[in-house]
């Protein structure tokens, strides 16, 4: 490849990375733009449940991202098709295979990189990733975390970083040069935080390496989106249904 080449490919894949990380930035304030308005003209979303809030922000956020990652740059002619986004088929018994047999990998990979990293620099290995929700009280607040969650984040976020930034990357260049990228942009993604969470970043990259390997492999997001669920569900549990149960003892 060439001089020229080489800097055409750099140049693109910057630019990709950059679009898609403002695409998820830039959603959360248009979200919160959005809301704020409704609130304004009708005053009783105002008294809505925080956590129903919450999960309206997310949801108006992530289809924000996706909207504004997928369909803006057709204005300029850059289309983006169902086989870049990984969903040129429905789920198959196949994806569930090969998420479970993902789960391993993917738990010694988080212990081997925040292993090494802590012997580097140390970081604070405790540090678990900072939630939009409290401990709920009511029904329904149980019900709206985990649809965001274990499932609205999972999917959007699947959609976002394997399908439409890994699946764009990986016509560029080898599939695993493209996996690693997506990976560093989705733990960048999840580093901010009113304290950096390092651990948490460590943690998202390594989890995007192993979802970004079964998207590549299975040529389809559903495996990832299944293992970003499991995932999540775990953390779901241990956040919220754990200390209940705890407390009952």
């Amino acid at each position: 490849m060439s001089a020229k080449s080489l800097t055409r490919l750099a140049a693109y894949t910057v630019g990709l990375a950059l679009w898609t990380s403002f695409a998820f930035i830039s959603a959360q304030y248009a979200a919160a733009i959005v809301l704020y308005a409704f609130a304004y003209v009708v005053p009783s979303l105002g008294s809505l449940n925080e956590s129903v809030s919450t999960t309206l922000f997310a949801a108006l956020a992530y289809s924000l991202a996706l909207v504004g990652a997928v369909y803006l740059p057709r204005i300029v002619g850059l289309r983006t098709s169902r086989e870049e986004l990984g969903v040129t088929r429905w789920p198959a018994w196949r994806d569930i295979g090969a998420f479970l047999l993902a789960i391993v990998p993917y738990i010694l990979l988080t212990m081997l990189l925040v292993t090494v990293v802590d012997l580097i620099w140390a970081i604070n290995t405790e540090q678990q990733q900072e939630i939009p929700f409290a401990q709920p009280v009511l029904r329904i607040e149980y019900i709206v975390a985990f649809v965001t969650l274990v499932v609205l984040a999972p999917l959007a976020e699947e959609l976002l970083f394997r399908g439409y930034l890994l699946g764009k990357l990986q016509k560029k260049m080898h599939p695993y040069v493209a996996i690693g990228i997506s990976a560093l942009v989705f733990g960048a993604m999840h580093l901010p935080a009113k304290e950096l969470q390092w651990a948490v970043a460590i943690d998202t990259f390594a989890l995007g390496i192993v979802l970004g390997v079964l998207r590549v492999h299975t040529g389809s997001v559903w495996a990832s989106v299944l293992l970003h669920s499991l995932k999540n569900g775990i953390a779901y549990y241990f956040l919220f249904i754990a200390p209940q149960f705890l407390g009952m003892l």
